[in-house]
């Protein structure tokens, strides 16, 4: 028996667990979206689509953003660590930092493209 022999198989299981994996994604994915799509008003047309669209798409970017952080091997700038290890409270400035560039990437986007009703749950309630 030659070293080597059960490789291909090992290799064809990681692919599998991979695609289960993404699988699974999906479908927490469109359960998500779904879910959300009851909280959204559907008073002006198109607005609950393209809402639920343009939120699925910055959550791929994100998805991307993040797998070419690891591809690369990408770190974060040297002055923001130490800014962030020197303060006192360094979870608070992570977090902070991190609702930051959450609310400018959904938010900011989610709000103009339904102009203002994003989510109106008074108009659901009455």
């Amino acid at each position: 028996m030659v070293d080597g022999t059960f490789e291909p198989v090992g290799r064809h299981r990681c692919g599998i667990l991979w695609l289960v994996f993404t699988f699974v994604e999906s479908v927490v994915v469109f359960v998500v979206v779904g879910l959300l799509g009851l909280l959204v008003s559907n008073n002006g047309g198109g607005r609950r689509v393209a809402l639920l669209s343009l939120l699925v798409m910055i959550l791929s970017l994100w998805a991307m953003y993040g797998q070419a952080h690891f591809i690369w091997n990408l770190k974060p700038a040297g002055w923001i660590l130490r800014l962030v290890a020197q303060s006192g409270h360094p979870y608070r400035y992570l977090f902070g930092i991190t609702l930051l560039e959450v609310l400018l990437t959904v938010a900011i986007p989610a709000f103009l493209c339904c102009g203002g009703e994003i989510l109106s749950f008074y108009g659901r309630c009455n």
